[in-house]
């Protein structure tokens, strides 16, 4: 019996062994799937470094998903230039007030909203009453550069209670720098500072009353041929002065192709099949429908014209491992 007894406690015993082995590694197999569960998934980087500066590699069916299109760059002849900055200004000659007749309560007409500050009225609707007055009448068409009151106030007889200014031919004051040539040209072409590629046409009207209040130089009004949406009184502009005779050996850089970061403007140039890097873009130098710039791109390198978004938003996606910012 006692040999029996001692088989059946080895054998016992050899199973309990086998089963706690067994748990254990079934335990560490599971700990081991549950981390790799657990781990961020970390994508091939489409990003790296080149003598170029940074480079967005992609295959063609990742460039076509993108809906990247690509086109040679043109050579454009453009004269040296100088920048000068500007604010776009009231213009006396173009600004109609809506004054109260007699002093008393200024109410809002039934059904009209009374207009705030760069809004755009039509000329002709009556649009609020003073006490028993006769109803106030749009002088003109334009946009709301001065509220004077509001419904509900009481108002004095000939204050103002809305300034209208005509912005379709908006006045721009240019102040002028020392690099600029001593007599303003008749025309220039006068740009938003937001670089969005908007631009337009001005005629020299005359110098301004006053110097400019930042550089305290003088400066120069210029009447634009036309506005732009989001074109208010007081929006800062640019424009571009020759300095000289027109020059060739520049690249034209169509507005489209240009992405803003860290307020700079860049442009994606294909240097390889697949391979996209970016590229400065002044904007000193503006010509129809963009800018002339020289050096970092040369006529015939192919410039990313739809989709350098994309391609911007993949450099950035590079940059962060784990919710942590990489460098550049």
């Amino acid at each position: 019996m006692r040999p029996i007894r001692w088989l059946a406690g080895a054998a016992l015993f050899a199973l309990l062994a086998w089963a706690l082995v067994f748990a254990y590694r079934k335990g560490r197999e599971e700990r081991q799937n549950e981390v790799q569960r657990d781990a961020p998934v970390i994508a091939p980087s489409r990003v790296a470094a080149s003598a170029d500066g940074v480079v967005v590699r992609l295959d063609p069916a990742e460039a076509d998903k993108l809906g990247l299109v690509a086109e040679p760059a043109r050579s454009v002849s453009a004269p040296p230039t100088v920048q000068l900055n500007g604010v776009v200004v009231p213009d006396s000659a173009r600004i109609a007030f809506l004054r109260a007749p007699v002093a008393g309560r200024l109410e809002v007409a039934p059904g009209v909203t009374w207009p705030e500050l760069g809004a755009r009225v039509a000329a002709g609707g009556t649009i609020a009453q003073v006490a028993d007055a006769k109803g106030l009448v749009v002088p003109r068409a334009g946009v709301v550069t001065q509220v004077g009151a509001r419904p509900g106030e009481i108002v004095q007889a000939g204050q103002v209670l809305l300034a209208i200014s005509d912005l379709t031919e908006p006045l721009a004051r240019i102040a002028w720098s020392e690099g600029a040539p001593a007599t303003p040209p008749a025309r220039l072409t006068v740009q938003p500072l937001d670089r969005s590629g908007r631009s337009a046409p001005a005629q020299l009207v005359g110098p301004a009353f006053d110097v400019d209040p930042l550089t305290q130089r003088p400066a120069f009004n210029y009447r634009l041929a036309h506005s732009w949406p989001g074109l208010a009184v007081g929006l800062p502009v640019a424009a571009s002065v020759p300095t000289g005779a027109a020059k060739g050996g520049a690249v034209g850089i169509p507005a489209a192709a240009v992405v803003q970061w860290e307020g700079l403007l860049w442009a994606y140039v294909e240097r390889a099949p697949g391979q996209f890097s970016r590229v400065r873009v002044l904007t000193t130098t503006p010509v129809p429908g963009g800018w002339a710039i020289r050096g970092g791109i040369a006529p015939g390198d192919r410039i990313v014209t739809v989709g350098a978004e994309q391609l911007l938003s993949e450099e950035f996606r590079a940059r962060v491992q784990v919710g942590d910012e990489v460098a550049e």
